[in-house]
């Protein structure tokens, strides 16, 4: 059973998670190894992903990546993606003034290059 109502003591409205494994932004389960081929999204740490284990996505996602990826063109990585938050959490900004950060408080994708998935500078196709 993935999820449970809490016992009267508590709130019982309130349903409580006690196993899951969601599907991250990437259409997998977080955690699962996968190869996703794509480019640079602006910054250097921002992967615009088109291609998961050899299917086209309908549309490009976005996830953030723990490499600089210094490549101009298509790169393919393996590694997995994990869920993260960015932003400013809202308890973080006092009342009445609004966040400075550029991206609201939410839930996005990273994605972890693991050291068999080769340099995140390395463009698809290089032979690694």
């Amino acid at each position: 059973m993935l999820w449970r109502i809490a016992s009267a003591a508590d709130k019982p409205d309130v349903l409580v998670l006690r196993a899951c494994v969601p599907i991250g932004f990437l259409g997998h389960p977080v955690g699962t190894l996968l190869s996703v081929e794509g480019q640079r999204a602006g910054f250097n740490t921002a992967l615009e992903v088109t291609v998961v284990n050899g299917e086209t996505l309908k549309e490009p996602v976005v996830v953030w990546t723990l490499v600089y990826i210094l490549a101009n063109g298509p790169i393919k990585l393996i590694g997995y993606e994990k869920p993260m938050m960015i932003g400013q959490p809202p308890a973080e900004v006092p009342e009445g003034k609004v966040s400075v950060n550029p991206h609201p408080w939410s839930l996005a994708g990273q994605f972890v290059v693991l050291p068999e998935g080769g340099a995140a500078t390395q463009p698809s196709g290089s032979g690694r």
